[in-house]
């Protein structure tokens, strides 16, 4: 199994450490590459079957991405999400977990 995680602001680290959790857990390297979510983005997107609206809904979201970048989860996120954040690493594992078990 190979993987691309495509990610929409190159500006944090972070994005190249979740690839490499990612690839730690699959086995195998997953490559970083950013992705600029424009209308061909969308087009492309929305050629391989995924709704108009959801599309539209996800662009918006990495847009917002681009221009606010990451935030830290708060302690009203962490107090809805009942526990502190996970690293890189173990969401990964977490993510990742139903997918590797049905090989």
């Amino acid at each position: 199994m190979s993987a691309l995680c495509c990610y929409s602001n190159t500006k944090h680290s972070r994005h190249v450490t979740g690839s490499i959790a990612f690839g730690a857990v699959l086995g195998n390297p997953v490559r970083y590459r950013d992705i600029v979510p424009d209308a061909g983005w969308q087009a492309r997107l929305v050629r391989t079957g995924l709704s108009a609206e959801y599309v539209a809904g996800l662009a918006a979201l990495y847009r917002n991405y681009r221009v606010e970048a990451e935030s830290e989860l708060g302690a009203g996120v962490q107090a809805v999400l009942g526990r502190p954040p996970r690293s890189a690493a173990d969401f990964a594992s977490d993510v990742l977990a139903g997918a590797l078990n049905r090989r």
